[in-house]
């Protein structure tokens, strides 16, 4: 949460993954044996981070630390999907990480365009972004719903099939991690409708919408969204 806009762009977009990487490239094959042993509890840690980070996030009035603790959320259901191993679950692990890092850099894209233009990260301090700025709030609610897993988006595609491979192999854990959907649906919306909907803030005095460059930065990351995910 305390690193600039580009850094939690490249944490989110590459770095995250390299976890990922490291767990289908190596562990997986090499250390199989082993990974049965532990599965039962490295399986109860990351069902307990995504319902945990996913409770928590209703606390939070910091934008930025709303996205990060989604990012936790969505990252820990890739690595209950990689230990299910089976080819629905583990092709859909790969998928959400591809997605994860479109998505979620997107999201700490349109933070930093706030913070630079209102110098706060509180959502407090915002509402009614949509009558002064359309162009970024068109912008943030389709990265929002990207977020919630959208039909027609890649991130979409990528929840479905581990969602599929986890009831596979056991329905009670999918049962548990489709709940936590739910949940991502519900903090989108609420972030989406308390910085966006309403009256305007008296804290916004100075405003304007996106330029150029960051309206081609963000045209960009949502065409690869929406078109790998249609």
């Amino acid at each position: 949460m305390e690193a600039p806009t580009t850094g939690s762009m490249l944490l989110a977009g590459i770095l995250l993954k390299l976890g990922g990487y490291g767990l289908i490239k190596f562990l997986l094959p090499m250390f199989s044996n082993l990974l049965i042993s532990y599965l039962p509890t490295v399986m109860l840690i990351g069902l307990f981070s995504v319902i945990f980070s996913s409770f928590i996030i209703f606390s939070q009035i910091d934008i930025k630390k709303i996205i990060a603790y989604s990012s936790i959320a969505h990252m820990n259901t890739v690595l209950v999907s990689i230990l299910v191993k089976n080819i629905q679950a583990l092709s859909g692990s790969i998928l959400t990480m591809y997605s994860h890092g479109l998505v979620s850099t997107s999201l700490f894209l349109t933070v930093g365009f706030l913070y630079e233009r209102f110098k706060t990260r509180l959502i407090l301090y915002y509402g009614g972004l949509m009558r002064i700025m359309p162009i970024f709030s068109g912008f943030f609610l389709l990265f929002n719903l990207a977020n919630l897993s959208l039909p027609g988006m890649i991130s979409f595609i990528g929840e479905f099939l581990m969602l599929m491979g986890i009831f596979i192999r056991n329905t009670l854990i999918g049962v548990v991690l489709s709940t936590t959907m739910i949940l991502s649906a519900a903090y989108s919306l609420l972030l989406v409708n308390r910085v966006l909907s309403g009256n305007v803030s008296s804290f916004i005095k100075y405003f304007s919408d996106l330029n150029y460059i960051e309206t081609l930065i963000s045209t960009i990351l949502l065409f690869f969204i929406l078109f790998l995910g249609i």
